[in-house]
């Protein structure tokens, strides 16, 4: 079974914050629900997520 795009997104943020540089982009096309995902793990962690449309 496929890994939720939510815990992939989660386990990515853990391992770069081991990385000198800790940017993560999160990218698709339209409609293939980045801000969705984005706004879930803000829901579950307290987190601030800032959105950076391009």
């Amino acid at each position: 079974m496929a890994e939720p795009l939510v815990d992939q997104v989660l386990r990515k943020i853990g391992e770069a914050r081991k990385l000198y540089h800790r940017l993560i982009l999160i990218v698709g096309p339209t409609g293939s629900g980045k801000t969705k995902v984005l706004q879930e793990i803000s829901a579950t962690t307290s987190a601030v997520l800032p959105l950076q449309p391009m």
